[in-house]
């Protein structure tokens, strides 16, 4: 009885840290989206305004880098 209990607890903490780990994958995944978002604006003048807007160009750069894309 005693080693299907070590069992349950080894499978139980493998799940946790798969999950841990999944969830700190996407944190770092959401986080170099976020990054290049924000790498990649561009500010422009339209009708007398200065406007913040994305640049294709160098969100595309940042997320090629980041192997996201």
């Amino acid at each position: 009885m005693k080693i299907l209990q070590t069992i349950a607890l080894l499978i139980t903490g493998l799940a946790f840290v798969g999950v841990i780990y999944y969830l700190g994958q996407m944190q770092i995944r959401f986080s170099a989206v976020d990054n290049c978002l924000t790498a990649g604006k561009a500010q422009f003048v339209r009708d007398g305004q200065t406007l913040t807007g994305p640049d294709g160009y160098w969100f595309q750069f940042c997320m090629k880098e980041k192997g996201l894309k």
